[in-house]
């Protein structure tokens, strides 16, 4: 089958499923058919994914680059930690901290402070930035928007005030469709495990139908309701 195909080039599949996946959100959307990929629209979906991937990359960055220092900064943590160890290996006098001392005084606060900056950050990107990305992601769908509409300050703004006036609607998909991801995340483990990986050519299957396709039809539902509220 297509998929199967598609699934042998790594580069194309994951563009390609999200771009259905916009295509199925569409449709969905607006009570159109959803049809079985085809070759047809093999470059149209790869197109819409690729778009999807660069403008998730760019919007995530700022993230990165915390996660980034922040891992340096854990790194001179057990940088420091092996110093200590080393010290008092060859018993050194340099270090006069016992064992309990040095962990409570100098790692778990310098190690706690930057744990709470990430968990902050992605916070941040979870309840705020992502959901917003969503909503310019559905407009780019319907066609409201082209790519560069997820870097237009006008439509970045049109997305946090759509956000505003449906945080509860739009916070339920986005929760449903987390939870959907690690449950299909166990499920393929789980089918790969114990079929000994007999089944891991069916993935790309498995994947498009009960992830992408149900991801797409929660955002396709989300986008009905956005629209009869006239949010979009």
């Amino acid at each position: 089958s297509l998929l199967n195909i598609i699934a042998f080039f790594p580069f194309i599949k994951e563009p390609f499923n999200r771009g259905w996946r916009l295509y199925v959100l569409k449709a969905v959307a607006l009570d159109e058919e959803v049809k079985v990929p085809s070759f047809i629209y093999v470059f149209s979906f790869f197109f819409k994914g690729m778009v999807l991937i660069f403008s998730r990359f760019i919007y995530f960055i700022p993230l990165f680059l915390v996660a980034l220092l922040s891992g340096y900064k854990v790194l001179g943590i057990v940088k420091e930690i092996g110093v200590f160890l080393w010290d008092k290996w060859v018993k050194a006098d340099i270090n006069t901290m016992n064992y309990l001392e040095f962990f409570v005084k100098k790692i778990v606060p310098q190690f706690g402070i930057e744990v709470v900056i990430q968990l902050v950050v992605l916070t941040l990107y979870l309840v705020f930035v992502w959901p917003v990305y969503r909503i310019i992601m559905i407009r780019y769908a319907l066609g409201n928007c082209n790519w560069a509409g997820f870097f237009d300050p006008k439509e970045i703004k049109s997305a946090i005030q759509t956000f505003k006036n449906n945080a509860s609607l739009i916070y339920g998909i986005y929760s449903f469709t987390l939870a959907l991801d690690v449950f299909v995340l166990l499920i393929a483990s789980s089918i790969t495990f114990f079929t000994f990986g007999f089944l891991i050519w069916a993935m790309p299957v498995f994947y498009l139908l009960f992830r992408h396709w149900i991801k797409g039809y929660a955002y396709g539902i989300l986008a009905k309701e956005l629209i009869k509220k006239s949010q979009i």
